[in-house]
């Protein structure tokens, strides 16, 4: 899941993932993080100013409404539920999104991205030239 890693109202959603996904499916990488950006490039995003969550699957990058519903189809009961939301045509859902988060600055913006902690470490997607990269 890429997000915007200085947003207060995506840190949260990441801490609510993170409480939330137990098999530990999701891994994370802020838009700002070389991670971040790498995978943005290689999907011909731009790499500022994202303004929405993205997930990857495989080749597959979903974002807005299409993302958030498939990342809630991996975690467990009963948040797995909103998945049948998918079934709302995704303009409605998207616009319901854009509605949504139009607001999440104003819960305020960190000066950088949050730290992962060392229980956290191995959700979050090492940075290309990092030496401690994942095999």
């Amino acid at each position: 899941m890429i997000f915007d890693g200085a947003c207060n109202f995506c840190n949260a959603g990441m801490d609510f993932i993170l409480r939330h996904d137990r098999r530990g499916e999701i891994l994370f990488a802020p838009s700002q993080s070389q991670a971040g950006r790498e995978i943005l490039r290689r999907f011909g995003r731009p790499t500022e100013g994202v303004g929405t969550v993205l997930l990857l699957e495989g080749n597959r990058l979903s974002d807005r409404s299409t993302a958030v519903l498939r990342i809630a189809r991996r975690l467990h009961f009963p948040w797995s539920l909103a998945y049948g939301f998918i079934l709302v045509p995704r303009g409605l859902r998207d616009w319901l999104y854009a509605w949504g988060t139009r607001f999440r600055h104003r819960w305020g913006r960190m000066d950088r991205c949050r730290i992962p902690t060392e229980a956290e470490r191995h959700r979050f997607v090492p940075d290309p030239d990092s030496s401690s990269a994942r095999q």
